[in-house]
C-alpha cells in the first residue's frame, strides 16, 4: 500500500490523496451534497491494459461520470503524478474508495454536516 493522506475533512466534504509507492498520486475531493458534478483531470498515457480483450482506460472517466451522476455527489479527481496506466487507475479507485468511506463514517451521534455553519 502507499501513503494515504487526509487533506481535508469537513463532514460530508472530504479530500484524499493516495500515493502508490511514488508511482502514481491521485487526489480526490468528494461532497455528498445531492448536487452531482464531476471534474476529471486524469490523463492516462492511453495504452490499453493487457487482458483478453484489452481494456481501454478511456472508459474509466465514463464509469466515474455515471457513478457521480447517479449517486448525486460532487467529485473532483485529479492526477498529480503518474506514468503507468495501471497504477494511475489503481490509485484513482483506491483514493475514491477511501474518500467515500471517510465521508460516510458516522462520527458521534449524528451525521456530519456543515449546514448552518458556513
Amino acid at each position: 500500500m502507499g501513503i494515504l493522506e487526509l487533506l481535508f475533512d469537513g463532514g460530508f466534504e472530504i479530500c484524499f490523496r493516495i500515493e502508490l509507492r511514488e508511482i502514481a498520486i491521485v487526489e480526490v475531493s468528494l461532497d455528498l451534497s445531492g448536487r452531482p458534478f464531476h471534474f476529471y483531470d486524469v490523463e492516462a498515457p492511453g495504452q490499453k491494459i493487457l487482458s483478453d480483450p484489452p481494456f481501454d482506460p478511456q472508459l474509466i472517466e465514463e464509469f466515474w461520470r455515471a457513478f457521480v451522476m447517479s449517486s448525486e455527489i460532487t467529485a473532483h479527481q485529479v492526477l498529480i503524478r503518474g506514468k503507468n496506466t495501471h497504477h494511475i487507475i489503481e490509485s484513482l479507485f483506491k483514493s475514491t474508495a477511501r474518500a467515500l468511506g471517510q465521508a460516510t463514517t458516522v462520527k458521534g451521534d449524528s451525521l456530519p454536516s456543515t449546514k448552518g455553519v458556513l
